[in-house]
């Protein structure tokens, strides 16, 4: 048997390997699963959502078993955060007050954001907080990145027409991707916008803060098939979202923006060329979405607001009924569906409904923790969030490059989730980047009660 100290950098090796799993080949995930819809029974081929689910749960489950290990044959304290241990609490309690408890617990289908989804984000945040070691930051980005770029050009590929996982759907399952739809392996263009969201601003910010040449070849290329990626999904809220942390990101490196003139030429020139280049070779799909949204403003000023953000408005006025009705519990986790069926009434109403036959999602991540589990859950929510970004925000001028640029893809997420939702392919990434920043906060408050002790000494 190895030395402790052997065992204990094959823990380190395995810890890694495993979140490498989640962030660089998780979201690339493409297995055919036949599934039916509770509501309006339908058969569909779940081509991205239902093994992303499965893997998540056997990967969550090696983290459980090795931190377990850890804590009992090494007795290492396992550092728990406790407004994410009241929000899982509180989805199960949420559970058993749902209409559906076993799509409360698995997720609805092609969905799958049940309890059991939130049960292993919340162990993979744990996981990375107490297992992974600072120097592997960096070596996750870089795994994180190879992902980006091959789900981008995936996305792309979309984009003109052309669909590469129907080379092997076809001849071996008889279905069909359509590539009407830019998602790359994501699931869908909302889904795809806010994985690249996130994924714009990392490389960036990098790109900007590093100094090393060859580092920011790649770095740079990661942006720019991110912001391609970002671009034809389509996704209005998510370039919003990506505006957001833009502006949030040139306050924060405003002195290096200057000192990198070169740089800032680069990034601009590069925004403005893939987004003409990827609008004219796309036959004007990309301003199309701008002038779509303009559309229906103007119908919105006329009196039709509920159709506003594509029937964005009409389901947050669903799904605020359904807070008013279940302020405590909500409808239970994924099962906004049973609430949000259309009948002939709406149809006569709104005749622009009649190709919708339920909404499954709120499309705002935090109405939705609302309305499907509760005002205490998305208190919680809101909390673990806060307790992570604030203190961070406090230390901005002390932020490393990697740390700094995590916090402020973050914030490109944040803010396109009000009006956006989680999915099974981006919240783990969201995950395992929430857990870096944590476990750089409790590395950094370690050192200073170190610090403290030796002087004390």
């Amino acid at each position: 048997m190895g030395s402790p100290e052997d065992e204990e950098k094959q823990i380190d090796l395995i810890s890694f390997i495993l979140v490498v799993l989640v962030v660089a080949v998780l979201p690339l995930i493409l297995i055919p699963k036949v599934v039916n819809t509770p509501i309006n029974t339908r058969y569909f081929l779940d081509v991205f959502g239902y093994y992303k689910l499965v893997i998540l749960i056997i990967l969550s489950m090696f983290m459980i078993t090795l931190m377990g290990f850890k804590a009992i044959r090494r007795k290492q304290h396992i550092k728990i955060s406790i407004p994410l241990v009241l929000f899982v609490l509180w989805i199960l309690v949420s559970l058993f007050f749902a209409k559906d408890i076993a799509v409360a617990f698995h997720g609805y289908p092609m969905r799958w954001q049940g309890f059991l989804a939130y049960f292993c984000y919340a162990a993979l945040f744990v996981f990375i907080v107490n297992m992974v070691r600072p120097k592997y930051y960096g070596k996750i980005l870089v795994a994180l990145f190879i992902c980006v770029c091959i789900s981008a050009i995936h996305s792309l590929l979309n984009y003109y027409g052309i669909e590469p996982s129907n080379l092997f759907l076809e001849p071996f399952y008889n279905a069909r991707i359509s590539p009407d739809v830019s998602r790359g392996t994501l699931g869908n263009r909302n889904t795809a916008g806010a994985f690249f969201a996130i994924t714009t601003i990392i490389p960036l910010v990098l790109f900007l803060k590093n100094k090393s040449n060859k580092k920011n070849i790649f770095y740079f290329i990661t942006f720019v098939l991110s912001y391609t990626g970002l671009l034809v999904s389509l996704t209005r809220v998510a370039w919003l979202g990506t505006i957001g942390a833009l502006i949030l990101t040139a306050i924060f490196l405003r002195k290096d923006l200057k000192k990198n003139i070169k740089k800032s030429i680069i990034i601009f020139v590069s925004f403005v060329v893939i987004l003409s280049v990827l609008d004219i070779t796309g036959n004007g799909k990309i301003i199309g979405r701008y002038y779509s949204m303009k559309q229906q403003i103007k119908q919105a000023n006329e009196g039709n607001i509920e159709q506003l953000g594509t029937y964005r408005f009409y389901i947050y006025g669903r799904a605020l009924k359904v807070i008013a009705d279940n302020p405590i519990v909500g409808t239970g986790p994924d099962c906004f569906a049973y609430y949000a069926t259309l009948t002939k009434e709406d149809y006569e109403k709104d005749p622009g409904l009649r190709n919708v036959g339920y909404f499954d999602k709120v499309h705002s991540e935090y109405l939705e923790y609302a309305a499907t589990m509760g005002i205490p859950a998305l208190i919680f929510y809101m909390w673990f969030i806060l307790s992570i970004l604030i203190p961070w925000y406090r230390k901005r001028k002390q932020m490393k490059p990697e740390i700094l640029a995590i916090f402020l893809g973050l914030t490109a997420y944040l803010m396109q989730a009000c009006f956006n939702f989680g999915s099974i392919s981006t919240l783990p990434i969201f995950f395992v980047l929430l857990g870096i920043l944590k476990n750089a906060l409790v590395n950094e408050s370690d050192e200073e009660n170190n610090h403290i002790e030796v002087l004390s000494n």
